[in-house]
């Protein structure tokens, strides 16, 4: 059954180190919107940038307050795409450690919510 599909209130879910790729990061995007998921936590998943866009397009319609996504190979596009949505989401934790961002977007990412 797909995560979308459940009748569930879980709120946390844990995915570390699971290797679900760019694909499964972009799969569970499209599933975010329709969960209760607050705290979400996807490091060393191997995600890259296009699975940080849809997680940042999916964050502003789900109740996502902390997301958990270092060393997922996100470099400065993912990272800004994730930072240009911030103000239209719950999020209160963001973690981006060990990424592949430069200091340059890290200056440009201002928020007090990021961890770079």
């Amino acid at each position: 059954m797909a995560l979308a599909e459940c009748k569930t209130r879980l709120t946390e879910l844990f995915l570390g180190f699971n290797e679900i790729g760019e694909l499964g990061g972009m799969a569970l995007a499209g599933a975010l919107p329709n969960t209760h998921i607050t705290m979400l936590h996807l490091s060393g998943n191997h995600l890259g940038d296009q699975a940080a866009k849809d997680l940042a397009e999916a964050l502003p319609n789900s109740y996502v307050t902390c997301l958990h996504a270092f060393n997922n190979n996100i470099q400065n596009f993912g990272a800004l795409e994730l930072a240009k949505v911030l103000p239209d989401t719950f999020l209160v934790n963001l973690q981006l450690l060990s990424n592949r961002i430069d200091k340059a977007t890290q200056q440009k990412m201002t928020s007090g919510r990021l961890f770079i």
